[in-house]
């Protein structure tokens, strides 16, 4: 397999036994785009928090966005 990728070796093997193996599959991981995110209509009840947040916006109540900071990414 040619090595088009500059990744190193321990990063690539890694990878690898997580089932990405070809450039494309290790590019998308490594650098996503917008149009690589599942859709947010995936998460359980996004209907309800989305009419929740255009009735907040509608009625000029305060959002209060709450996250931590890790790795999930979320």
């Amino acid at each position: 397999m040619q090595n088009t990728l500059e990744i190193h070796p321990v990063i690539r093997r890694h990878l690898n036994s997580l089932g990405l193996s070809k450039d494309k599959e290790l590019r998308d991981f490594l650098f996503p785009s917008l149009a690589d995110l599942p859709s947010p209509f995936l998460f359980k009840s996004i209907d309800i928090a989305a009419d929740l947040i255009i009735e907040s916006i509608i009625r000029k109540n305060d959002i209060l966005i709450w996250g931590d900071y890790d790795v999930d990414g979320i």
